[in-house]
């Protein structure tokens, strides 16, 4: 068996990494993981961590000579984060998707923006909360836009603070109800934006 090319390995951290970010593992499976991921020589290690940590069946390999074409389309939405009586809280270095969907029923989702790495310019959370409780802790200079609908009975407290014109903006679409949305920017120089795309 080939040994696994540094796109497989790459791909196998960004897997992992979304685990962490579901709650399907903890950073500690994560760091011992890693160490297997850029270190083994055998592809076989791979199918051992997609079978016994992510829940995903073997995939067959593609022989280390073929050519390995750039994914010039658009990336696929991950899978919705949800949570009832729980928090959702993503923060430290993760990657923010061009658009995530949050399910909140009865409680916390805590977003902390200001060591992730963002997709695009432009990102989208759609959230759909039920006495939800929902925190978003930004760089300063990142643009938000409310386009949420139907929010019965709901607060909004959202700092409007003059944004960068080439900072990220962040879109919020969805719908809740009984519930409220706080949006700070954190203090100080961050580079949310310098880490665009990276």
């Amino acid at each position: 068996m080939s040994s696994p090319s540094p796109q497989q390995r790459q791909q196998l951290q960004d897997e992992l990494t979304r685990a962490v970010g579901t709650g399907r593992i903890n950073i500690k499976q994560f760091d011992y993981l890693m160490g297997i991921v850029w270190s083994s020589e055998s592809l076989a290690d791979f199918d051992f961590i997609r079978r016994d940590y992510l829940g995903q069946v073997a995939q067959p390999h593609q022989h280390a000579s073929a050519a390995v074409r750039p994914n010039t389309g658009k990336l696929s939405s991950p899978v919705p984060l949800k949570t009832t009586l729980g928090t959702i809280d993503l923060n430290g270095n993760w990657r923010v998707p061009e658009r995530q969907e949050f399910v909140v029923n009865a409680g916390t989702l805590r977003i902390d923006l200001r060591q992730a790495r963002a997709d695009s310019l432009i990102t989208e959370f759609n959230i759909t909360g039920r006495m939800a409780t929902i925190h978003i802790l930004a760089p300063a200079g990142v643009a938000f836009e409310n386009r949420m609908t139907n929010n019965i009975a709901s607060t909004f407290d959202i700092d409007h603070t003059d944004p960068n014109p080439n900072a990220p903006r962040v879109i919020l679409t969805g719908t809740i109800s009984w519930s409220s949305v706080k949006i700070r920017r954190a203090n100080g120089k961050e580079n949310w934006w310098k880490r665009l795309l990276e």
